[in-house]
């Protein structure tokens, strides 16, 4: 299990506390058509992408996402495996498979569901950096819906992942409150999107991520159907 970047955690529960928006559908294979693909300035690391200047902020994801209790039968012991120690369940090979948690050596944490040594299901990962990703995962990647909370700047990405990136609809919250809807292709927003203001009440267009016309210029009813084409309700 390939250990990333963005590292492991405890948050136990796969309830992505949804603030001012939730999935509505799965929407799949729906790609807008003429479609310009162009790399964004994306920090791969954070899901960032440099539209405004960050401001460090105190982002407590355990006041963003609700704990539960740990997934992790009671009559279990910890081990020590490469990479750190792990709590959990074991196939008959030894492998984790089950439910688990992993606590990994360079302060990384995933508390879920393995499957042959690879997370794999529904699982929580806390960082060693303050991220925290709730939602699915599969052979040890980000793979299905999920939840991404960056602690550096307090912004949110809620949306679909496939091979540990982003891919299909998603919504990124920043921390002011604004959100963009959009569609995510390897990373990349592409095709056409929607910008919501802090209380929902103006909308402005964007283009592969790029604010098109002037803020605020989209018609409300128009952003609408485009925020619910895109699988999300405001």
């Amino acid at each position: 299990d390939t250990n990333s970047a963005f590292g492991d955690s405890t948050i136990v529960s796969y309830e992505p506390s949804v603030k001012k928006l939730e999935p509505e559908q799965y929407v799949k294979g729906y790609l807008p058509a003429d479609v310009s693909v162009e790399k964004r300035n994306l920090n791969a690391d954070e899901g960032v992408d440099g539209r405004k200047e960050r401001v460090e902020v105190s982002g407590n994801p355990t006041s963003v996402y609700s704990e539960s209790e740990s997934t992790c039968p009671p009559d279990l012991k910890l081990i020590k495996v490469p990479g750190g120690e792990y709590f959990g369940q074991l196939n008959s090979r030894g492998q984790k498979h089950g439910n688990g948690k992993m606590r990994y050596d360079n302060g990384n944490e995933y508390d879920g569901q393995w499957k042959s040594n690879k997370r794999d299901g529904k699982g929580t990962t806390r960082y060693a950096s303050g991220n925290v990703y709730i939602g699915m995962w599969k052979a040890g990647k980000r793979h299905g819906f999920g939840v991404f909370h960056i602690s550096k700047s307090g912004d949110i990405y809620r949306g679909n992942w496939s091979g540990g990136i982003k891919s299909g609809p998603g919504v990124y919250e920043y921390a002011d409150g604004e959100l963009d809807v959009s569609f995510y292709s390897n990373d990349i927003r592409v095709g056409d999107g929607v910008r919501w203001n802090t209380d929902r009440s103006r909308a402005s267009r964007l283009s592969d991520g790029k604010l098109i016309g002037t803020e605020g210029d989209f018609p409300v009813d128009d952003a609408m159907r485009l925020t619910k084409k895109l699988g999300f309700v405001v």
